[in-house]
């Protein structure tokens, strides 16, 4: 599962990495303030990058996918993750899928560890804190006049040496599978599941950190750092 994460960079920082990254311009095509967390939380507004026709967009979408055939927008309070396994299938996610592929933004998320009748916190980066994408999916949602773009995170089984922590992780995908994975063009099952399933070799850290992160009012630096000198590397 993924709950929460962090985007703590600048727009104009995400778009250069992301044009540098692609040797593509990248077309801003929000309308919103945008300003750095700490703390994303599930049905905020996220930073993506899509393809549309030939064009990438950057854009923000309403986290927890909303889809198109519901009849009830409250429906993505439950769909904030997809799980690769059922992806193909499952109707919320099985449209999406096939034609509706968006890399969400972050440079960090949050994974909680369950100690006898509490839980604690951990912080997942990656080496020197990059910027990455975590495979989403999207969808657009209209009732009368409203339009909700939303998306959702692809989860996996975690690897093995994290699995004590918490039995799921999100997809961060390689630099090298980005573009793949928002291509219009690819829309085969197998050749989509293959770029899900050969990410595993992004170099993670992570730590403990406060509780203050379970309040998702808390939005501040401070959410990140350290609760004692411990970082694992995997």
């Amino acid at each position: 599962m993924c709950g929460r994460f962090t985007l703590t960079r600048k727009k104009k920082d995400i778009l250069e990495e992301y044009q540098k990254r692609f040797n593509r311009e990248i077309i801003d095509i929000s309308n919103k303030i945008y300003a750095e967390n700490y703390n994303v939380s599930p049905s905020q507004e996220v930073a993506v990058i899509y393809c549309e026709g030939k064009q990438l967009c950057f854009d923000y979408h309403k986290w927890g996918l909303i889809p198109h055939w519901s009849k009830d927008k409250k429906i993505g309070n439950k769909l904030i993750n997809a799980r690769v396994e059922t992806i193909a299938e499952k109707p919320s996610f099985r449209d999406s899928f096939y034609n509706n592929r968006c890399l969400i933004i972050a440079d960090g998320y949050y994974e909680w560890q369950k100690r006898g009748k509490g839980k604690i916190p951990f912080y997942f980066l990656l080496e020197n804190h990059k910027i990455f994408a975590f495979a989403g999916i999207r969808a657009l949602w209209q009732n009368g006049d409203e339009l909700i773009n939303s998306c959702a995170i692809i989860t996996a089984d975690a690897l093995e040496n994290i699995a004590h922590i918490h039995n799921r992780m999100p997809i961060i995908l390689n630099s090298q599978s980005e573009l793949d994975w928002i291509n219009p063009e690819f829309r085969d099952k197998n050749q989509l599941l293959n770029i899900l399933e050969n990410n595993s070799n992004n170099r993670l850290s992570y730590y403990q950190v406060s509780t203050k992160v379970n309040n998702p009012s808390n939005n501040t630096s401070d959410l990140i750092k350290r609760e004692n000198n411990e970082m694992t590397l995997f």
